[in-house]
């Protein structure tokens, strides 16, 4: 169903933030890669630690296991960023129940609960090799991965209203047919 065309401001706005959103998720990958090939320092700010723990002579498997969660957050941005640019350029389209639009809503979801929960984890596992690698012992990898997960609990929030709004937009687009078979 091919709706008239109004465009307020909001859908630039919103496209402008989403583009930004899935550049600053590539530009974050790719500085990391560009981190990790040019060896630079490892540090991290670790819970309970008056200040940054670092090695300036870092291993390979330290540089990546450090670059790891920042990677994934990087994904992360970009893959929800672009998804929710798809919807908003079919919204603006004219076609807010599109048949993919409920799908992207939900597999953005999906992403964020993904990538919260891989950030927590890959997060923890950074900490405990960093404390290990400079002969200090922390909290253990349970420890800082619970920290981790409640530190990014607005981020569950967000997962549970693209998962409603994959649901409306999923009864939208059954009404909307409903709609179109009545005439």
């Amino acid at each position: 169903m091919h709706l008239s065309v109004r465009r307020p401001p909001g859908f630039f706005f919103a496209r402008v933030l989403l583009g930004v959103s899935v550049l600053s998720g590539a530009l974050l990958i790719v500085s990391v890669v560009a981190s990790v090939m040019s060896s630079d320092p490892v540090f991290r700010e670790i819970a309970n630690r008056s200040r940054d723990v670092g090695v300036v002579d870092a291993s390979e498997s330290l540089l990546l296991i450090n670059a790891a969660p920042d990677v994934l957050l990087g994904t992360v941005t970009l893959v929800t960023g672009w998804l929710l640019l798809v919807v908003v350029v079919d919204i603006q389209r004219g076609m807010p129940f599109e048949s993919h639009a409920p799908r992207r809503l939900r597999w953005a979801s999906y992403v964020v609960v993904v990538g919260v929960i891989g950030h927590a984890l890959l997060s923890a596992w950074a900490d405990t090799a960093l404390l290990a690698e400079v002969g200090r012992h922390g909290e253990g990898f349970l420890a800082y991965a619970a920290r981790h997960l409640f530190d990014t609990s607005a981020w569950w929030l967000v997962a549970a209203l693209l998962s409603v709004f994959a649901a409306a937009f999923g009864a939208g687009r059954r009404l909307a047919e409903d709609a179109d078979g009545l005439i």
